[in-house]
């Protein structure tokens, strides 16, 4: 049943949409994964201004890890200008994975730091921050055949968005997606650098 509704959702994600929904897609590869992503122009979806973006990574290798699908909104009622045309805005992010062989479940937030292009500096740069708490399912065939635990997971980026065109982007950077699969310690989903594209329109 999971790996239907998995391609269900790949399916729904990868359906082209109305631009008044999507103001962006891009593909992004990492040396183990790809992440395929839409993100949207500012609406009024959320009772609040925001802008929301869909994701989704699959690994190449099925196991430990096999997908990271996640939906995040930037809270734009809330953004905060800072000097040089920055600006840093909440984030609120669910994302559902599967890792370690375990079904993850999570809503959180964090922030995202935007520097804009200018005239000397011609990439736009930013940077992301994000936790949550997570609710995992997994087997235990030596005490309970099922069980659920409460977890943390967090992830980092950073990113420069580089325009080749008018509605082209190179998109460069590195990122980390780190969860917590037992009481000692954070293990990596995905660490090191990633490049792709990204189309406007």
């Amino acid at each position: 049943m999971l790996i239907f509704c998995r391609y269900i959702l790949i399916t729904a994600l990868l359906t082209p949409v109305a631009s008044v929904f999507a103001a962006s897609s891009g593909l992004l590869i990492n040396n183990d994964s790809i992440k395929a992503y839409y993100l949207g122009e500012a609406n009024n979806l959320l009772p609040r201004n925001s802008r929301q973006q869909y994701s989704l990574i699959l690994s190449k290798e099925p196991d430990p890890r096999n997908f990271l699908l996640s939906a995040d909104a930037e809270l734009l009622d809330y953004q905060k200008p800072l000097k040089k045309d920055n600006s840093l805005t909440p984030k609120i992010v669910a994302f559902l994975a599967n890792f370690q062989n375990q079904h993850l479940l999570a809503l959180g937030g964090g922030a995202i730091f935007r520097q804009s292009a200018n005239e000397t500096r011609k990439y736009e740069l930013l940077g992301e921050l994000l936790v949550a708490p997570h609710i995992s399912s997994h087997s235990d065939t030596s005490n309970h055949p099922w069980s659920v635990d409460m977890k943390w997971s967090w992830s980092f980026k950073l990113q420069a968005n580089y325009p080749l065109a008018d509605d082209t982007e190179l998109n460069f950077g590195v990122r980390a997606i780190h969860m917590r699969t037992d009481k000692q310690h954070n293990e990596s989903f995905e660490t090191g650098p990633f490049i792709g594209l990204s189309s406007h329109f």
